[in-house]
C-alpha cells in the first residue's frame, strides 16, 4: 500500500489477523518520481506497475503493533499543532484578550497529556525495549 487512512487501520489489522502480509512504501514521492521515469500514466495502473520497479529496500512490513501506535500518534499530531498555534496567538495578544485564550490551552494541555499517557502506556505493552526504558 502506499497510504493507508487512518479510518482503515482496523480493517488493515484484520487482514494482518488473517495472516495477509501488508507493506507501506516510505516515500510516497517515489511513485511519482518512478511514473515519470517510466513514462507511465497517472492511473491506477499507471500507479501499480511504479510500485512493482520500486526497490524492496523502500518498503517497510508493517504490524499491528505499528497501526495501532500510527493510529494514537495521529491523534496527538494534530493535537500538539493546535496547541503551538494557541499559544502563538496568546503571546501576541494583550492581557485582556489572552483571558479569552487561557481555558482553551489548559484543555488542550490536559488532552494532550492524556493522550501522551495513552501512548506511552500502549508503546510499553507493545514494545519491551520502551518498557524498560521508562
Amino acid at each position: 500500500m502506499d497510504t493507508l487512512p487512518v479510518q482503515h487501520t482496523d480493517g488493515a489489522i484484520e487482514l494482518l489477523g488473517r495472516g495477509v502480509e501488508v507493506y507501506y512504501l516510505r516515500r510516497l514521492t517515489l511513485i511519482e518520481r518512478v511514473r515519470g521515469e517510466l513514462r507511465l500514466p497517472k492511473s491506477a495502473r499507471g500507479d501499480i506497475k511504479a510500485l512493482m520497479s520500486i526497490e524492496e529496500r523502500w518498503f517497510r512490513r508493517v504490524t499491528e503493533d505499528f497501526l495501532v501506535m500510527r493510529r494514537m500518534v495521529l491523534v496527538y499530531r494534530p493535537l500538539m499543532k493546535t496547541h503551538q498555534q494557541l499559544l502563538n496567538k496568546y503571546r501576541a495578544l494583550s492581557d485582556a484578550e489572552k483571558e479569552v485564550l487561557k481555558p482553551a490551552i489548559s484543555s488542550i494541555e490536559k488532552q494532550l497529556e492524556e493522550m501522551a499517557r495513552m501512548i506511552t502506556g500502549e508503546a510499553g505493552r507493545r514494545y519491551p525495549a520502551y518498557k524498560a526504558s521508562w
